[in-house]
């Protein structure tokens, strides 16, 4: 089956901290849905959507956006995945001051790894929760002006200016194309292949998946950035991904055992009390 043509590939990332609703914004973006999500990412997840628009000259772009962990942990292996990309949304949960906090992290390591003319859109996501608010628009605002930032807030969960958001990043990039400033690295290829598979393929170890949704496409064009990538990657990935989380179980152990030796404690000091307790 032959998917539907186009005629600009342009490659885009989602980063910013763990829980500030990325791949939320994704879903809603891709299928228009939301559902609440308690797993975090693990290292990656990959969709793509055909959008027309008056300012590409009649010409039909594809967005391919790779949603980012934010999990420190997974860092390693994140600086791969923004190599060719032109533009990205830089995320923070509204209802989340650490989130917002974190930001400076993720924009050094955007603008040392992507083209330095890519665009950045600073998105405040969770508008629906306003009432629970910890981020000012006066604050994001400032912000954003401050590292010559594009700002607008979000909700994933309604779908409030969240394809706004992604079609004004890519209004920006295309404009920047057409002048010459942004060089776009990714070509179409003359034949694309979809993966014969439903919504997503897996990749990792348990629940490590990466989730290619919609239109995902095989091709043997190295000059593109399409699903095989993310394939090639896949050792490394499980490798990555295993020893992160064996390191966590290790962790984890370590703080049940210590627990586990508080409440034994806890038991003998509460033995001794009932003791005095009966002798008085």
């Amino acid at each position: 089956m032959s998917q539907e043509p186009y005629d600009i590939l342009l490659k885009f990332l989602i980063t910013g901290e763990e829980s500030s609703g990325k791949s939320c914004l994704l879903d809603q973006f891709i299928e228009k849905k939301f559902e609440a999500r308690y797993a975090f990412t693990i290292t990656v997840n990959v969709g793509s959507k055909i959008v027309q628009t008056d300012w590409t000259d009649g010409k039909t772009t594809k967005l391919q956006i790779w949603d980012i962990s934010g999990r420190q942990n997974f860092q390693v292996i994140t600086g791969d995945y923004y190599k060719d990309s032109v533009g990205a949304l830089l995320v923070f949960d509204i209802t989340n001051r650490r989130t917002f906090d974190a930001l400076w992290k993720w924009l050094d390591q955007a603008r040392s790894l992507m083209n330095p003319h890519a665009v950045i859109l600073l998105v405040g996501n969770k508008k629906d929760l306003e009432n629970e608010r910890e981020v000012s628009i006066l604050e994001a605002e400032q912000y954003a002006r401050e590292n010559e930032l594009i700002y607008l807030e979000t909700s994933a969960k309604s779908g409030e200016n969240v394809e706004e958001a992604f079609l004004l990043c890519c209004e920006q990039v295309v404009n920047k194309i057409k002048t010459g400033e942004l060089k776009n690295t990714i070509r179409v290829p003359p034949s694309i292949t979809k993966i014969p598979k439903k919504n997503h393929a897996s990749v990792g170890l348990l629940n490590a998946k990466v989730n290619c949704q919609n239109n995902c496409e095989v091709s043997t064009d190295e000059s593109l950035i399409t699903f095989n990538e993310v394939g090639t990657q896949e050792t490394r990935i499980k490798k990555i991904v295993c020893e992160v989380i064996k390191k966590e179980i290790a962790s984890l152990y370590e703080k049940l055992s210590s627990l586990e030796k508080k409440i034994e404690d806890f038991y003998i000091i509460k033995a001794r009390i009932d003791e005095t307790d009966e002798r008085l």
